[in-house]
């Protein structure tokens, strides 16, 4: 009963009123509060979760930033276990903090930055320690919650290819996010959903189920056309491998790398042919190929034109909300439509000598995911500097220690997909990334809490 109203509202906003996904979304709240009978910490992580249908990314914001601050007091998080991981995160929020000083970023940046990136830290925050919250958390209902996103992009996929397809030359297949341009986000938290499925098929091979849904999702990502993005998919987990190697893995995957260029050969011909054309250009035509990767040019400017030029911009970036993260696009006014309504542009030197010029000349103009200048590992660069960017990557060494390979690829995965866009700043991203490492670590404490019960019972 409950997949059918998801499947008849997923129609009515699609056909008649996107806004009707909002009253979907209450309905959807209002049935974990009459499960639950309280606000506690399980009610808003599945608030969050269940956020991810809304076609906005300022609601998923706010509903994560309820469920950190509920999970900071009811797991004391102010208690702070100083781990590497810990330290290394703290360290790069200091050096955020003096780099936004000494640059005198303007009051309008840092209040934009602080919104779009506090996903991202609530997520790096909290990614200490899931010991506290799966205590205080049913792991089921959080799975369901999962389940139900999945479910419901699947039914909005199905409706828009009736609605959209063929009539829509590009990116007819958005899922419940309504907007052109968005079905590359819908990839990215599809494809990290597969791989929470995949996590879940590997550990109970006779879970049909887990293998449905891991099909589900590759169709999904398959109808949004973002091949580029399938792409760093694969090299995402590709990467994951390699960084696991032991000696019986390193021969498997040497051979592999030399069988790769015959198997890229062979599987060329069986692209679309606008994927194939695409791609014959590149090779024969370095302006079309300047055009779909201007980004590659951009993250040479950022990471080594710039810093030889300026040492603070080196060592400690230009302050946050101040290059080309999403904050500071938004404060230029040339990145959303309201800005200018309320405020005025705040533009800093790097970001209208480097960034405004070329993203006033492409807005509107489809290139490809690599054609836009902003990603989320250009403005680490460009906001914290070399300093900032030592300290992530320290920390994501420690985070990418978790033993499930499962694991490791979903940090890689979304890695990879941060090279090409902004996900540090897309809260839909970052809940379900949330969410699949959260209900991964939480199977696995019950798993081991199982073994070393039945590991009791045969002693005794």
């Amino acid at each position: 009963m409950t997949y059918i109203l998801d499947a008849l509202f997923v129609a009515l906003g699609l056909i008649i009123d996107s806004k009707i996904f909002y009253a979907h979304f209450l309905i959807l709240l209002a049935q974990v509060l009459l499960r639950e009978k309280k606000m506690n910490l399980e009610f808003f992580l599945n608030a969050a979760i269940y956020s991810v249908i809304l076609p906005d990314n300022y609601l998923p914001i706010l509903f994560f930033c309820l469920y950190f601050i509920f999970n900071f007091f009811v797991t004391k998080g102010y208690v702070i276990k100083l781990t590497s991981y810990m330290m290394s995160f703290l360290l790069l929020v200091t050096v955020s903090f003096v780099s936004t000083f000494l640059n005198q970023v303007p009051m309008i940046n840092i209040g934009f930055a602080v919104i779009s990136f506090f996903p991202f830290f609530a997520f790096m925050w909290m990614s200490n320690s899931y010991d506290k919250a799966m205590k205080a958390i049913n792991i089921k209902n959080v799975e369901f919650a999962v389940d139900e996103i999945l479910y419901i992009q699947v039914f909005a996929t199905i409706i828009n290819l009736f609605t959209r397809y063929g009539r829509v030359v590009e990116d007819w297949s958005y899922g419940t996010f309504c907007d052109v341009g968005e079905q590359a986000q819908l990839f990215v938290v599809i494809s990290l959903l597969s791989l929470f499925y995949l996590y879940r098929f590997l550990k109970d091979k006779k879970n049909r189920s887990a293998l449905y849904k891991i099909i589900m999702c590759g169709v999904v990502m398959l109808t949004t056309n973002s091949w580029m993005l399938l792409g760093m998919f694969a090299v995402g987990m590709g990467l994951a491998y390699f960084f696991s190697l032991n000696p019986k893995r390193f021969i498997i995957a040497s051979i592999c790398i030399i069988l790769l260029p015959s198997i890229l050969r062979v599987g060329f011909t069986f692209l679309p042919e606008n994927v194939q054309s695409s791609v014959s250009m590149m090779l024969a035509d370095t302006t079309y190929l300047e055009y779909r990767f201007h980004k590659l040019i951009v993250y040479g400017e950022t990471y080594f034109e710039i810093p030889s030029k300026d040492a603070l911009f080196a060592v400690l970036g230009n302050g946050l909300g101040n290059y080309n993260s999403r904050g500071a696009l938004i404060c230029t006014g040339a990145y959303t439509e309201f800005y200018r309504d309320l405020f005025e542009p705040s533009i800093s030197e790097y970001t209208g000598e480097y960034i405004v010029d070329y993203l006033q000349q492409t807005r509107g103009d489809y290139g490809s995911v690599l054609a836009r200048p902003y990603a989320s590992l250009m403005a680490l660069m460009g906001e914290v500097g070399y300093l900032g960017v030592f300290f992530f990557m320290v920390a994501m060494v420690c985070l990418f220690k978790r033993k499930r390979m499962e694991i490791k690829m979903l940090i890689m995965v979304w890695l990879s997909f941060c090279f090409a866009e902004s996900y540090f700043e897309y809260p839909k991203v970052i809940i379900v990334l949330y969410a699949s490492i959260f209900l991964i670590s939480a199977f696995e404490a019950e798993n081991k809490l199982s073994d070393n019960k039945r590991q009791q019972l045969v002693e005794e």
